[in-house]
């Protein structure tokens, strides 16, 4: 957006040619629009300028506001059955759950920073790799936190991924630091470093993982993706 404001829009993937355009107030918006089925509606949802917004995605129309506390939301919204999450950090800091039926109920939230990344939602439980460098789990419904856990040091960019019943987390540095997906401990699998940097999210596809980190050498840095295979 511009400081005249921003805009959501939807293309045809065949030619680029425009099917809507809704126009959007202020011109804060980092985060990625998503579909998804949330309380049995297919919604277009969005973060942002102080909102958590939700669209009919064949037509551009608003479907419903809730109000944020964060201003500056980048990661990408997530869902369980009937609920949403997102968190973001600038100026203020919140991460929350809000009921996706429109009725503007924020069920839940804390405190919890994740400025650049996303949350994830894996089986009724949300997970954080907030930006000081912990990992948190909360319940889905209520925000009731099961376990937090110093995972590593501050600067964190790429969004975790689960993967069976593992949670991938990588760190800025290029650790990726593996964790079983329980809500009953924190309980880590293992720890491995690639490169110098990581500021991509981790990616699983027939059972390899794809990771593209950074490799400083003489001043000059580098990206290379590897592919990890058992």
């Amino acid at each position: 957006g511009t400081k005249k404001g921003g805009c959501l829009a939807a293309l045809k993937s065949s030619n680029g040619e425009e099917v809507w355009k809704t126009q959007r107030s202020g011109h804060d918006y980092w985060a990625t629009p998503v579909v998804a089925t949330v309380g049995g509606e297919e919604q277009l949802f969005i973060s942002g300028v102080n909102k958590f917004s939700s669209y009919e995605p064949n037509t551009g129309k608003l479907n419903w506001d809730v109000e944020a506390g964060a201003k500056s939301m980048c990661g990408t919204i997530v869902w369980t059955d009937d609920m949403i999450f997102a968190s973001g950090g600038f100026p203020e800091k919140e991460t929350a759950g809000v009921k996706a039926d429109g009725t503007g109920i924020k069920v839940w939230q804390n405190k919890v920073v994740c400025y650049e990344q996303s949350l994830l939602s894996h089986k009724n439980l949300i997970y954080a790799i907030a930006d000081d460098g912990r990992a948190y789990c909360w319940d889905a419904k209520t925000g009731e936190k099961k376990w937090s856990e110093k995972i590593g040091r501050r600067g964190v960019m790429a969004s975790p991924l689960a993967v069976g019943d593992h949670i991938y987390a990588t760190l800025k540095n290029g650790t990726t630091v593996i964790f079983k997906a329980s809500g009953d401990r924190f309980q880590k699998i293992a720890e491995n470093k690639l490169g110098d940097d990581t500021y991509a999210s981790p990616v699983a596809l027939d059972k390899q993982l794809f990771l593209r980190v950074g490799k400083v050498d003489r001043g000059k840095r580098q990206e290379f993706l590897y592919c990890l295979k058992k």
